[in-house]
């Protein structure tokens, strides 16, 4: 059962009008209620499985459905360098380009 109303409206929506408009809302708290409130952090442990199973931190690797960037920001830790990410919310990805420069700092 899912008890937050932000999951709530994004597993209850059918369309893609409805996610977009969903996501644009919320991107800019995204990463701090999924990370805070949920405690999500799901991308780290993920992130650190596939560097050890890929040797080559230059592989190509697309993020399909990125979000705000939180898988990719934890692949980059992991050495990672080569990461593509793509989202149906345009909002979502102007927050994951805020979170590459992060790492950039």
């Amino acid at each position: 059962m899912v008890k937050h109303s932000k999951l709530k409206s994004v597993y209850g929506n059918k369309t893609v009008e409805d996610q977009r408009q969903i996501y644009k809302e919320w991107a800019k708290t995204y990463d701090f209620e999924t990370t805070g409130s949920f405690g999500w952090m799901g991308f780290t442990p993920a992130a650190a499985e596939l560097s050890k199973r890929v040797i080559k931190k230059d592989a190509k690797i697309l993020d399909a459905g990125c979000g705000t960037g939180l898988s990719g920001v934890a692949l980059s830790k992991e050495g990672f360098t080569n990461i593509d990410g793509r989202d149906l919310s345009p909002e979502m990805l102007e927050q994951a380009e805020k979170n590459r420069y992060l790492l950039l700092a």
